[in-house]
């Protein structure tokens, strides 16, 4: 047996642990929280940071918001700066 089939016989035996009460709670809380949070993850919003600095996050560390920093850093090590709002929410 191989690393992926013992990997998959875990997953497997845990979701059939899971009742369908569970599965219909589990599936039910991501519709309701992608129809409440989807205006703000799907669309994007022109802020101050994205017009008045367009080629950068805007005030990031000094203004005490380090994660837009690090995403920042992120962004530019993969995918360049592209507006990302889904990326940005999760």
């Amino acid at each position: 047996m191989n690393y992926i089939e013992k990997i998959e016989n875990i997953i497997k035996n845990k979701l059939d642990k899971i009742t369908t009460e569970q599965r219909y709670a589990f599936v039910t809380t991501f519709i309701v929280g992608i129809i409440a949070h989807g205006f703000i993850l799907f669309n994007r919003i022109s802020y101050h940071d994205n017009s008045a600095c367009l080629f950068s996050l805007g005030g990031t560390y000094e203004s005490g918001r380090w994660m837009l920093g690090i995403i920042y850093d992120l962004q530019m090590m993969s995918t360049k700066l592209f507006s990302v709002p889904v990326f940005n929410g999760l």
